[in-house]
């Protein structure tokens, strides 16, 4: 191999070495962007929990403001017994909104920890393989700049 030859593959060398440390960095990124979109989407799950419990504690008073007014009528009650009614029928909505909201919290915590794991598990595998890609390398093109620099490298 020519010494132009040589010089031309430790620059190649030396520039992939450049171009992994910069796909490190987006992987990194990428990994950082992927984690921020899980918060926020747990975020947001729990946003509906708390929402679903406030409507459900309001649903709640309104059923007890509708038993105790129907609990002071005297005649004619029947339209508040009907009001009643469509006020514990939204109470049970209220509920059932409720526990599926937390069940779909309690199923997305799930699937976040698995995805979280698998992250964890792929970033450690990309680093020590980008690592270790790094110094084969960096090592390849020490050799060959030091058997540039030997009396008997190249073509001398």
């Amino acid at each position: 191999m020519g010494t132009d030859r040589i010089q031309v593959t430790v620059t190649a060398a030396t520039g992939i070495q450049h171009g992994l440390t910069a796909y490190e960095r987006a992987f990194a990124a990428a990994l950082d962007q992927a984690r921020t979109c899980l918060n926020r989407a747990q975020a947001e799950f729990q946003m509906a929990v708390v929402k679903s419990q406030q409507q459900l504690r309001e649903a709640e008073r309104v059923v007890e403001m509708a038993r105790a007014t129907l609990g002071r009528c005297t005649e004619n009650c029947q339209p508040l017994v009907e009001a009643l009614r469509r006020c514990q029928a939204a109470e049970v909505m209220a509920k059932m909104r409720l526990e599926s909201n937390r069940a779909a919290r309690a199923q997305y915590e799930r699937a976040a920890s698995d995805l979280s794991g698998s992250l964890r598990t792929i970033e450690a595998s990309t680093k020590a393989n980008l690592s270790a890609a790094r110094q084969n390398l960096l090592a390849y093109a020490e050799d060959l700049s030091r058997y540039l620099r030997t009396p008997t490298g190249g073509d001398h």
